[in-house]
């Protein structure tokens, strides 16, 4: 039986936000200017799911995600879906203690975890965070705070620093 990932596209002040959820919470929020690439994305990045456009169903967790979009502060309790190598999960563990506002060289997060040659490996796992915003991987720059790389496009991750 395939796993059923239920989603839903809102407006924002980044364009449109796709947000995708599974029976254990978010799996995936994806920004971009046209839904239905965010969807195929989607459903590259869950090969083996079923989807289903759940507007109604879905409203509570889109307005939590769309007030931290307003709100880069907010904290709000949501229920994620993080799918992901240990050392991809401990990064982004990692990821959602920089406080809004700050940001964290590669380098220095990778000093954080331990693993400070593991600098490349720290971008990598940046880089498969399906969980745009929430996990908030834009906070992560360059040695020398100059932005680079973020898998919705360089513009986006200025708007949302």
């Amino acid at each position: 039986m395939k796993e059923v990932i239920q989603y839903t596209t809102k407006n924002s002040p980044l364009g449109k936000v796709l947000i995708a959820q599974s029976q254990k919470g978010i799996c995936a929020i994806f920004i971009g200017e046209d839904a239905n690439i965010l969807l195929e994305n989607l459903k590259d990045c869950f090969k083996n799911a079923a989807f289903q456009e759940d507007v109604v169903g879905l409203q509570e967790s889109a307005d939590k995600v769309i007030s931290i979009i307003h709100n880069p502060g907010l904290v709000e309790p949501i229920l994620l879906d993080v799918r992901g190598t240990e050392f991809q999960r401990k990064v982004w563990q990692a990821l959602q203690k920089i406080p809004a506002g700050a940001t964290v060289s590669y380098t220095d997060l990778a000093s954080q975890l331990n693993c400070p040659k593991a600098v490349r490996a720290v971008g990598s796992a940046c880089g498969a965070n399906l969980i745009s915003i929430v996990i908030p991987c834009h906070r992560v720059v360059l040695k020398n705070g100059g932005v680079a790389g973020y898998r919705w496009g360089i513009e986006y991750k200025k708007k949302l620093l």
